[in-house]
């Protein structure tokens, strides 16, 4: 009998039913795998890493080594130099020394000379010991100046990380937010389709969810430049997000200043790094200045030569193994050099001064605005805890009324709008409270101690 065509169908069935279920199968092991979690990062950590990474810190390490360096420098004027001597020589009678200071620097028309000359410094009136001291307190003030950069570095991490946990609190309220408006879309859509209300109320509730997913994509891309400017401020190159540490729940409030200003102020002019450098600037000027005025005095230096010195016969029978002498340079006349070196360091002093002027200033501002802000923060704590209870106490009753047809959706729709922005006050007010209290430590310089 020939096979009818739904004897057919009925024939491939099993096979079909097997390919399903393989295909089935196939689809549920493909299953998607979850993006690993970004890695912790306390901040702690994040400091750390910053006062060891950055860019900035390196740099001025270096500078502050170079400078050092250069005091070594200065100091080894206080300290015997040796020096080896050779020279073979045949000239006119006129043949110059060629600039030796020992053995070999005979003035003799044919010789051969070799040996060691020890010169040690005898008296300058000044002119290394200022020297020396100049460098010192340069290499003082490129510490202060790193000191400072690594507070400031310090204070930018601080910024910066309260900036991702604002960032990531505004991508919990804008989900939070984005669910609730999906709710009242359910709950219009409900009413509309019992028929106790308009189709307006739905128009308006997904407009409004609408709006709320725009907002949601805004605060997660602001959470993206937030971990951008977290690995800026650290001075690494790092993933693009972070697992952050949270604020304990029991963190401390906002509190007023418990200082007066002036004592503050007072405190910040003595503990800042950047009053210090300043200081350690006009010093060296000073300095600078005494060892210029000192190269206008006589310079003596004792020789000591040791050595070998093989004389023609022709010009002298006498060969000498060492050579004893005392040399005295005195800057007669010099153009006006050394009085514009000195004019130089003393201008320089001045004008160091001035800077130092200056930078109390902005010290004593940073200190202002620092408390001003934390005083700013103390005072608006407990408004901004009402308004986040009292919208919170809103949104239920606005929705339950609503539920009961009793109030209608622009009620709710603007205590939605009320809870969103006491929300974000809200968790603005607690990072930067945190934000605002390392501000102050920074003016104050107590935010990272000196290494």
């Amino acid at each position: 009998m020939k096979a009818t065509p739904t004897r057919r169908v009925h024939a491939l069935a099993p096979a079909l039913a097997a390919i399903g279920l393989f295909l089935a199968g196939s689809a549920s092991s493909q299953k998607p795998v979850p993006a690993p979690a970004p890695p912790p990062l306390p901040l702690s950590q994040a400091i750390a890493t910053a006062l060891r990474k950055h860019p900035s810190l390196i740099r001025l390490d270096e500078t502050r080594r170079a400078a050092e360096a250069r005091e070594r420098g200065a100091a080894s004027a206080f300290y015997p130099h040796l020096t080896f001597e050779a020279l073979e020589k045949d000239g006119p009678p006129s043949a110059p020394g060629f600039g030796f200071a020992g053995l070999a620097n005979s003035t003799l028309t044919r010789h051969t000379g070799a040996g060691v000359v020890l010169s040690q410094l005898l008296y300058d009136f000044g002119r290394a010991r200022h020297q020396t001291r100049a460098r010192r307190f340069a290499a003082g003030a490129a510490g202060a100046d790193e000191a400072a950069q690594r507070a400031y570095v310090a204070l930018s991490v601080y910024q910066a990380y309260n900036s991702a946990r604002l960032a990531q609190r505004l991508v919990q309220v804008a989900q939070e937010n984005v669910a609730a408006r999906e709710l009242t879309v359910k709950q219009a859509q409900t009413r509309f389709d019992a028929g106790l209300t308009s189709g307006v109320d739905v128009d308006l509730a997904q407009a409004n969810l609408a709006q709320a997913r725009v907002g949601l994509v805004n605060a997660q891309n602001g959470l993206q430049q937030a971990f951008a400017d977290l690995n800026a401020a650290m001075g690494a190159t790092g993933p693009a997000a972070y697992t952050l540490e949270e604020l304990p729940a029991a963190a401390p409030p906002a509190t007023l200043p418990a200082a007066p200003l002036e004592a503050d102020v007072t405190a910040a002019l003595r503990q800042r790094p950047e009053i210090r450098s300043v200081e350690a600037q006009t010093q060296a000027a000073e300095e600078t200045a005494r060892a210029a005025r000192a190269c206008g005095l006589p310079l003596i230096t004792g020789l000591v030569s040791g050595g070998y010195l093989n004389v023609a016969p022709a010009e002298s029978n006498a060969n000498h193994d060492h050579a004893v002498g005392v040399r005295v340079s005195f800057p007669f006349y010099t153009g006006g050099q050394i009085q514009a070196e000195v004019s130089d360091a003393h201008h320089q002093a001045a004008a160091l001064q001035a800077a130092r002027e200056e930078e109390a200033q902005m010290v004593r501002l940073q200190v202002t605005r620092a408390r001003l802000t934390l005083t700013s923060l103390a005072q608006s704590q407990q408004a901004t805890e009402e308004q986040l209870r009292q919208a919170r106490d809103s949104v239920n009753l606005t929705t339950q009324r609503y539920q009961a047809g009793l109030g209608n959706f622009i009620e709710l729709q603007q205590a939605q709008l009320t809870l969103l922005t006491a929300e974000t006050d809200a968790a603005r007010l607690r990072y930067e409270t945190v934000t605002a209290q390392a501000a102050l430590g920074y003016a104050l310089g107590t935010l990272v101690p000196v290494k």
